[in-house]
């Protein structure tokens, strides 16, 4: 006996939203020791290796209790994915963190309103800028070891209707000079 087509498509809905549900309820219940709201967002399964990345983003980012080993971790994790740029933004309200991976730019973390504003407070005393200005453009740099590679921090700070936006631009200090021959080219052009 052939089942309706129509019940069977019912059928593979209900699982999917079963799924879904239990899917919701175990990442809310692994999450839970860190007291943060959680929102879940409808995306295609192409982003989900993302999604997953930013899950373990946050646990290991709450995870740290000190500011600074806070801004290390966004730090390292922008140079890990190869980042040129890390952007902080206040959304009203939650923060965004994203980082400029080939050109694109990929969120992979919502912050708190109260984490983001102490890991701007914290890049803004890094890069000597004035904390208590958000309604003014301003612009600093500053320079951090991680491991024995030493990179230059490039920051912006823009105000938003909202809060204000971070812009770090990650520089990559070169201690050896490029020639033409390293980069494949010829002296003759």
């Amino acid at each position: 006996s052939e089942e309706n087509p129509q019940k069977s498509k019912q059928q593979e809905s209900t699982q999917k939203s079963q799924t879904q549900a239990l899917a919701k309820q175990t990442i809310s219940h692994h999450l839970s020791a860190y007291h943060k709201p959680i929102l879940f967002v409808r995306e295609s399964s192409h982003y989900f290796s993302w999604i997953l990345q930013g899950l373990s983003f946050l646990e290991k980012y709450y995870g740290l209790r000190d500011i600074s080993a806070q801004l290390d971790f966004v730090l390292q994790e922008a140079i890990a994915h190869r980042a040129s740029d890390v952007h902080l933004e206040d959304k009203g309200d939650f923060g965004s963190i994203r980082f400029r991976i080939d050109g694109r730019l990929r969120e992979i973390a919502r912050l708190t309103k109260d984490s983001t504003a102490k890991l701007s407070s914290k890049i803004k005393l890094e890069s000597k800028l004035d904390i208590t200005e958000t309604r003014m453009p301003q612009d600093g740099r500053y320079a951090r070891n991680f491991g024995e590679i030493e990179y230059d921090f490039r920051i912006s700070c823009v105000p938003l209707l909202s809060g204000e936006s971070l812009v770090l631009r990650i520089l990559y200090k070169h201690k050896e000079q490029i020639s033409l021959e390293n980069l494949g080219l010829s002296r003759d052009i």
